[in-house]
């Protein structure tokens, strides 16, 4: 079964969750983003000494280039760039990059490739957890938006390379019990299951509903692994034409849960999802949107969405779930 809608849409809801809902607190400064980055053809320069070695670089895998750019300065790693970047600066992504932990943005910025062929991808080996005042040791985003930040994406693909970090398609324990038991939802339902076997919220994340994401033309979001491509649990996520969410959903890895997997290309517990005219989430498996409560307006394109019996609250329907 498969799902060409076009037409325009409003859905607007306040709803008794399926899913509990998540608040997580703000971090004060910008962390993670350790990266690889495949270069663009320019020389390699020297590693540098141990006393020039600054000492979050210790963390980061080694990079062959410079693909990152902040005006006039360039950056080894997206973690550096957006760290000396200021509020609603541009970061130019000039080659791909593998991530290895997540990006807690605090400040706005614009994430803009160039030659066509800028990705960031979750790395498929290692992938670091993370911990806040309400989860403990869990698999998150690639990228976190807090602190009302503004993450926009032009021109460029962050790839999840449908890789779940762990084995549970469940929500993750908001309780801070994660290290060692999971909720007491889950502990009924599923039995004692960690933070560290949940598989990631999504590509992309927003808590607290204090930030925003716009998928600007050109962005794509590619082969979401997790839960979903984009978790809102507030705040707003918006779709400027020529903006893609494309691939992803395979719950074949599931192996533990049977008959749960992803939520859908976009979970929303609260906040607002706005398709324009021109957007598009198609090609994948399970459900294009999860709407557990919120408000979501379609006017952009969802096609090609193959029916899944594993996902979450699995239902006859391909296209919104409400």
């Amino acid at each position: 079964m498969s799902l060409l809608l076009t037409t325009a849409m409003v859905v607007g809801l306040v709803v008794v969750p399926a899913f509990a809902t998540e608040t997580t607190d703000t971090p004060d400064v910008v962390q993670g983003g350790n990266e690889s980055t495949e270069g663009s053809g320019s020389e390699i320069p020297p590693p540098p000494t141990e006393e020039e070695k600054e000492p979050e670089e210790e963390t980061q895998q080694p990079t062959s280039a410079t693909p990152f750019q902040v005006g006039e300065q360039s950056y080894a790693t997206l973690a550096e760039a957006v760290n000396a970047a200021q509020d609603g600066d541009t970061i130019v992504v000039t080659g791909n990059t593998t991530l290895t932990s997540s990006l807690y943005l605090t400040k706005s910025i614009t994430l803009k490739g160039t030659g066509g062929n800028a990705t960031i991808s979750r790395s498929v080996e290692s992938f670091a957890k993370a911990s806040d005042s309400t989860r403990t040791d869990y698999n998150p985003a690639m990228i976190e938006v807090h602190n009302e930040a503004v993450l926009t994406l032009e021109d460029i693909t962050l790839d999840d390379c449908k890789h779940a970090e762990g084995t549970h398609f469940i929500q993750e324990d908001t309780q801070n019990k994660g290290s060692s038991l999971t909720w007491e939802y889950n502990k009924q339902n599923y039995g004692p299951v960690t933070n560290g076997e949940t598989v990631q919220d999504g590509i992309l994340a927003i808590y607290n509903g204090d930030g925003s994401i716009v998928l600007g033309s050109g962005a794509v979001l590619a082969n979401f692994g997790g839960m979903s491509a984009v978790r809102l649990s507030g705040g707003t996520l918006t779709m400027k034409a020529g903006s893609q969410i494309t691939g992803g959903g395979d719950t074949s890895k599931n192996g533990k849960d049977s008959g749960t997997g992803a939520a859908g290309a976009v979970w929303m517990q609260g906040g607002e999802l706005v398709m324009e005219e021109g957007s598009e989430i198609k090609d994948m498996s399970g459900r294009a949107v999860y709407v557990d409560s919120g408000k979501a307006t379609i006017n952009g394109t969802i096609s090609n969405i193959a029916h899944n019996g594993k996902i979450w609250n699995a239902g006859g329907e391909v296209g919104i779930h409400t």
